[in-house]
Formats: structure tokens, sequence, C-alpha cells
């Protein structure tokens, strides 16, 4: 499962504030009987981070990640889970402009028109 926000602004360098918070987050759950192991746990993960644009092509920013998972096994008398987090800095940066976003000026034609009918 996954949950999304967005505050239906264009993406990158277009936002109306060069500073962003945001939340991304993922759980999954499972019930397995395969082998007749009796298995069953989760694991999930969220993070929660915030950004400056520094440049067009250039961010940075801090997260801080939680993570927690659990598996068992009824047969095996087993459990192993635990948890974890991370927390530090960021930076990113594009490496190239995007594709159709030429620097170079148009090159000029080397046509000879004879009026405006015949050029187009």
């Amino acid at each position: 499962m996954e949950l999304g926000y967005s505050n239906g602004l264009r993406p990158g360098y277009e936002r109306a504030s060069p500073y962003d918070v945001w939340v991304e987050g993922r759980y999954s759950g499972f019930d397995d009987d395969a082998a007749s192991l009796g298995r069953d746990g989760h694991v999930g993960v969220l993070y929660v981070g915030g950004d400056y644009r520094v440049a067009e092509n250039m961010m940075v920013g801090a997260l801080v990640q939680f993570d927690w998972s659990k598996d068992a096994s009824d047969v095996l008398q087993s459990s192993v889970d635990g948890n974890g987090g991370m927390a530090g800095p960021y930076l990113s940066m594009r490496a190239a402009p995007p594709p159709g976003t030429a620097s170079a000026p148009p090159a000029t034609p080397a046509t000879r028109c004879r009026g405006p009918s015949t050029c187009l």
C-alpha cells in the first residue's frame, strides 16, 4: 500500500516555493502457509523529509527514515522482528538537461524563396 499527496502544482523547478516537505510510506503484510510452516509477518518503512531548491537543477535536504518488520512461524517456533531508523542530509542534482531542451540556438535555414507561396 502506498499513500501520496499532490498540491496540484507542476513538478520540478516550476513549484511555487523552493521549499518542499514530503512523506512517503510503504507497508506489506503476509500470511503464508507454504510447506505448512504457518508463517506470517509484515514489513513497513516511513520516510519524512524536506528539501530546498538551490538552483533549477540542484536541491539539498534532510530525511528521517523508520522501518519495522516481523516474520514468525508457528511450526518452526521462530520469530524475528526488528525496528530501525536512519537520518541524514542528501543532495540531488540533474546530470543533464531533460530531453528536448537544447540550449543552442536553432539553425538558420539556407533556402531561397521566390515568393510567399513557395516558402514554408
